[in-house]
């Protein structure tokens, strides 16, 4: 039960980052601030999805919220890729980093309610 909670916990933490992130991305389209603070709480996202494909194959929640949970690790590994080194050389490809972003959200959103504890209780 521990882990199921751990996991829970950093998904909601991970879901409330990405709100974050649109937040300091809006500081710094506004001139409020540069773009260092979004891509750092970018990279620490890494850190997070890892950590939350983890939690979600430990607690042995259904295959799906596991495979979602790694699509989700994928995805936000592709994020700093798509800006970063497409940017220069294919900017029409760089310019999926806000629709992937939204990919990232609907994926967490969806595994954040697949894995609801009365959805596990009627599983069991």
């Amino acid at each position: 039960m521990l882990i199921y909670r751990l996991q829970r916990t950093c998904l909601a933490s991970f879901l409330g980052a990405i709100g974050l992130q649109v937040y300091v991305m809006g500081l710094a389209i506004f001139g409020v601030t540069s773009f260092m603070p979004h891509a750092m709480l970018g990279y620490g996202m890494i850190v997070g999805a890892i950590i939350l494909t983890v939690l979600t194959v430990t607690a042995k929640l259904p295959r799906r919220a596991q495979v979602m949970a790694g699509v989700i690790l994928v995805l936000t590994v592709l994020q700093p890729v798509l800006v970063l080194a497409l940017r220069g050389r294919a900017p029409a490809l760089a310019a999926l980093h806000p629709l992937n972003a939204l990919v990232i959200f609907a994926l967490a959103t969806v595994v954040m309610r697949s894995t609801r504890p009365e959805r596990q209780l009627s599983a069991t």
